[in-house]
């Protein structure tokens, strides 16, 4: 019988990857070592006797009859297992519904509303305190938008109204200015092209505005749908392009937090691609959405490091251009990079370098997300104590923003287990879970249970340790990050007391630290 070809092999695409770690030695260094980063991390999501098989036949190119003699396994045993870690592989390296498209030619910096000088100035000094921290740009465009003399125009407004009060975290700004946008929408007269780019736009607002994830998922879609039918039905807009590259942007950090980090990765290269195709650089957002780009392909290749080299690029480039609240984003960002990366002290150092000035001309988002960094960094250390004082500026009801509530109760209930407190630890990560039950979050739901196990164990009950472990290993293996994985694998060596664990979370440990540093 004739093999089949590549086409109909759905484990083509990882097999190829494989042989060509293995094979090719010319690949370009740089591309080479953050694919098998990748790779290895990845392998530690699977059972021990798949990952041996995988590193020993795929990547070393040992024989199969070796490695079975080796391992005791039958060769219908050995190729079973091997298929099923390909198959899992596949699954978290590669995106295969994501579409390729052709790059059309490059856009014109059209206009798509009008308004004229008084309007351009208005939204150039909107978007200038939006830059600097002050919500005072939300009344500047509610005032813009109560002004505006037709509907092109004035939907144009009340949709950046509702961007920028989504970014301040501020829902019934966001959600009085969707519905009065719509409203416009559905009374007004636009050409096709322009309604599908102002359509799309509500879509990602509303996105925005879902309180569970895949609901934002599923506009964020939806709001792609719109602006690729808008850039088709009018190439020579450059708007469309621009609101499709955000939407990416969304849709790649919401794919991340959920923990589908090959999607994430597809519609990230997407974003990027716009952005480098149509010379849309030069806007914040674009930075954000760089800066997103980086941090993802980090944590999946292990190679944080480098990524934090590329966003300090990028935070230079912003604070050359006074956009100070881009700025604190991408701080958070490097806090966060070296923390993964287990530079604990490198991540509250820059943290302490950059509050005292970064706080001030921050979204409440990014102020909430420099904050729990450094908390968490804190907690790492060993001073718990310190972590909950953080913390305590950015508490629900004080700066926390809803959408990440279940992140805030995860990271206390950490330090109270730190500080002995472990019935007070216990409540936090049931609040965490509960949070994370509503939101349908399957990544943060991982990081509860295992905190709940942590703490039942510390408690003396034993079999709720080891159910609430159970769980938090299966979500770990399949939405955990790389190192949520670590903190899963260390929780249940010390809570089962296996040698065998330990010396396997010691092992990841040791990959993800070389990795970070290569």
């Amino acid at each position: 019988m004739a093999r089949k070809s590549d086409r109909d092999d759905p484990l083509s695409a990882v097999r190829r990857l494989l042989r060509e770690l293995r094979t090719l030695r010319s690949l370009e260094a740089r591309r080479r070592e953050a694919m098998l980063g990748a790779v290895e991390i990845a392998l530690f999501r699977l059972p021990p006797r798949q990952r041996e098989i995988v590193r020993r036949y795929d990547l070393a190119g040992e024989s199969a009859a070796g490695i079975q003699r080796a391992l005791a396994l039958s060769p219908r045993q050995f190729f079973r297992d091997r298929r099923q870690a390909l198959a899992f592989l596949s699954e978290h390296l590669f995106d295969e519904n994501a579409a390729a498209e052709g790059r059309p030619a490059v856009a014109a910096a059209l206009p798509l509303s009008g308004g004229g000088d008084a309007v351009l100035a208005g939204k150039t000094f909107a978007r200038s305190l939006a830059q600097s921290g002050n919500a005072a740009c939300l009344d500047a465009l509610r005032q813009l938008a109560r002004d505006a003399s037709d509907s092109l125009e004035r939907a144009d407004l009340l949709l950046e109204l509702a961007e920028t009060a989504n970014d301040y975290g501020d829902e019934p700004a966001a959600s009085a200015a969707v519905s009065a946008a719509a409203h416009v929408l559905n009374s007004g007269e636009f050409a096709p092209a322009v309604h599908d780019w102002l359509r799309g736009r509500l879509a990602r607002a509303r996105g925005h505005l879902s309180p569970v994830p895949l609901e934002s998922l599923a506009q964020f879609e939806c709001s792609g749908a719109f602006l690729r039918r808008s850039i088709a039905g009018a190439p020579a807009l450059l708007g469309p392009r621009s609101a499709l590259a955000d939407t990416l942007g969304d849709e790649a950090l919401l794919q991340f937090r959920l923990g589908n980090f090959a999607q994430a990765r597809a519609v990230s290269a997407e974003a990027i691609e716009l952005v480098d195709a149509f010379r849309l650089a030069n806007r914040p957002e674009s930075l954000e959405i760089s800066a997103v780009h980086v941090t993802i392909e980090a944590i999946v290749s292990g190679r944080t490091r480098a990524a934090v080299r590329e966003i300090t690029l990028l935070l230079q480039r912003a604070g050359e251009s006074g956009w100070s609240s881009t700025a604190s984003r991408l701080g958070a960002m490097i806090v966060g990079l070296n923390a993964v990366s287990g530079d604990y002290a490198e991540a509250i150092g820059r943290y302490r370098t950059m509050a005292p000035l970064a706080l001030r001309g921050a979204r409440p988002g990014d102020r909430f997300a420099l904050t729990m960094e450094a908390a968490h960094a804190h907690t790492m250390t060993g001073r718990p104590s310190d972590a909950l004082l953080l913390m305590g500026y950015v508490r629900p009801g004080e700066g926390c923003p809803g959408a990440v509530v279940p992140g805030w109760h995860a990271s206390a209930a950490a330090a109270l287990d730190r500080l002995g407190q472990h019935e007070a630890a216990l409540r936090e990560a049931r609040a965490a879970l509960a949070g994370y039950s509503a939101q349908k979050t399957e990544r943060g739901l991982g990081d509860a249970h295992r905190l709940i196990a942590t703490s039942h164990a510390k408690l003396g009950d034993g079999r709720s340790a080891r159910e609430h472990l159970s769980e938090a290993r299966r979500l770990a293996e399949h939405h955990g990050t790389p190192y949520g994985l670590l903190l899963t694998l260390s929780a249940e060596a010390a809570i089962l007391q296996s040698a065998a664990l330990k010396r396997e979370a010691a092992e990841y440990a040791k990959l993800l630290y070389e990795l970070a540093r290569s």
